[in-house]
């Protein structure tokens, strides 16, 4: 059996290793600038502290909401950076803090997965 996955002739033994690593860069820049105006907002490296993956995905949602109705280029107009790029940032935090094997932490959506209506109405009923 050949595992050889270099297409250009040369041995290159890379089956089952994660791959393709050809992330778009560039937008890993715009992501780069809100990580940077997120540090000067809270301070820096504050979010490897964690943050529930809800509060993560409402952000995300909320920016994408405004791409939606705003254009792919609009902007946040706190911070003057694009909508797209502060979606992003929680969605990588998201997989950042999954790979970290920080799910039981901060994974506070998976248990409402398959619960029915009854059951969620009398774990959040009011006191």
């Amino acid at each position: 059996m050949n595992d050889n996955t270099e297409p250009a002739g040369g041995t290159r033994y890379s089956k089952g290793k994660p791959g393709p690593m050809w992330t778009p860069a560039l937008g890993l820049l715009e992501v780069a600038r809100v990580t940077e105006y997120g540090g000067r907002k809270y301070a820096p490296h504050d979010w490897h502290r964690g943050q529930s993956y809800s509060t993560l995905i409402n952000s995300a949602a909320r920016h994408l909401l405004h791409i939606l109705s705003a254009g792919p280029l609009s902007k946040d107009p706190e911070s003057g950076l694009l909508h797209a790029a502060h979606a992003c940032w929680n969605l990588l935090c998201l997989l950042h803090f999954h790979h970290e094997g920080r799910d039981a932490e901060l994974d506070d959506l998976s248990r409402w997965v398959d619960v029915g209506t009854e059951e969620k109405e009398a774990v959040c009923a009011p006191f």
